[in-house]
């Protein structure tokens, strides 16, 4: 019987499942909604090619430190419909004029759920844009880059950056010569389950009813996670509240608080990421009010690739101390919050205003505007409970 890593460890990267050729591996979602590796011992062979692929039970091999750049498109049409500065259309678009395939992350039609897909041409990338504040289902895909990687077409992969180290140990010695990775700067990742709480609110089905969040092939990322018209102050809108039940750092899969990945050495061509901070610790002029990119460059690889598009891109250098401080996830992860131990537990038990007030570190005078304003009134939280004044008696 083949030994996977501890599941506290666990990416949920399916390296394992994506090497397993009799199929006896499966990704199940947990009582939180994070996919974990099942193995079927009735037809589990026992070749080991899972504990191979793995990416925990192998030394990760980082590039040294690498090149800072802040960058953005000097399109401006591109740059407004990113997330910060429009890198990853701008990688994407040249590999689709090589005639080759882009892999990222792309939201369900139902909007419920976040999983991997490729394209081979730019009405397939733009679904791919843009924040997606949940973890996604790898599926098929690293035996798709597999396949087209033997083919001869070169492939840009993007994801977080386990997804990269486990599309790495899948690969094993299949060539990687034609293969560009991609990897963002982490805060680590929330379950679908998360997601799901979150659109279950009557407030928040409200907003999607009147055109707030579009679903389908109209639905544009951006809309539903950030404001590119409002960077570095983006996280309005629709799925704000969501935002901020992510950023508490409690909803995170229980690996992310011992991510190997949260440091200025990378495993991927390049790391892309908001550039927080721009210009406090050294002087940039220029104008970051349609967003900024940070841009590290990991390998020669992602130099060629940097080079080859250089010519869209407003591109200045950077020094990797600048980069890091506003980027705590290029030195440290997330920090494991006590209340992590019962968070997804609450929301199933819990209103998304109770959850908000019970997860999110407003202030006592904002606690009582949110109530206010929920037509609670005077209401107030008790462990986790509203709590209406009793009516006196006459």
């Amino acid at each position: 019987m083949v030994k996977l890593c501890d599941r506290n460890i666990c990416t949920g990267c399916s390296a394992c499942a994506s090497a397993c050729h009799g199929g006896a591996i499966s990704m199940v979602a947990d009582s939180e909604g994070f996919l974990f590796p099942s193995v079927n011992a009735d037809i589990c062979s026992g070749c080991g090619l899972c504990e191979k692929a793995c990416p925990q039970l192998a030394q990760v091999e980082k590039h040294p430190a690498p090149a800072v750049f802040a960058a953005w498109n000097t399109n401006d049409a591109v740059r407004c419909s990113s997330s910060s500065g429009g890198l990853f259309y701008t990688f994407a678009r040249h590999i689709i004029e090589q005639k080759g395939v882009v892999f990222g992350a792309v939201l369900s039609e139902d909007i419920h759920s976040v999983s991997h897909t490729y394209a081979v041409d730019m009405d397939g990338v733009k679904p791919m844009m843009g924040s997606k504040y949940v973890q996604s289902s790898i599926g098929s895909s690293y035996r798709e880059v597999k396949e087209f990687l033997k083919s001869g077409r070169k492939v840009l992969f993007t994801g977080t950056p386990c997804q990269v180290a486990g599309l790495y140990g899948f690969l094993g010695k299949c060539s990687t010569d034609n293969l560009y990775t991609v990897d963002v700067i982490c805060h680590g990742v929330p379950s679908a389950g998360l997601l799901k709480f979150y659109l279950g609110d009557s407030a928040v089905q409200k907003t999607i009813s009147n055109g707030g969040i579009q679903a389908g092939a109209a639905y544009s990322s951006p809309l539903a996670f950030r404001n590119p018209a409002a960077w570095p102050d983006s996280f309005t809108g629709p799925m704000k509240d969501y935002v901020s039940l992510f950023l508490s750092g409690q909803f995170m899969r229980e690996s992310c608080f011992s991510c190997s990945h949260t440091s200025i050495q990378r495993i991927s061509d390049i790391t892309i990421g908001d550039f927080w901070g721009i210009g406090e610790c050294q002087p940039f002029d220029g104008d970051t009010s349609k967003g900024c990119s940070v841009v590290l460059v990991n390998s020669e690889k992602g130099s060629r690739l940097l080079d080859s598009v250089k010519e869209n891109l407003f591109l200045q250098e950077r020094t990797a101390g600048e980069a890091i401080a506003r980027n705590a996830q290029l030195h440290s992860p997330t920090q494991r919050h006590p209340k992590r131990d019962s968070s997804y537990n609450y929301i199933q038990h819990h209103s998304l205003l109770s959850a908000m007030l019970h997860f999110v570190d407003y202030s006592f005078s904002r606690k009582i505007k949110r109530l206010y304003k929920s037509g609670i009134g005077a209401a107030y939280l008790v462990t986790g409970r509203t709590v209406r004044p009793r009516k006196r008696n006459r």
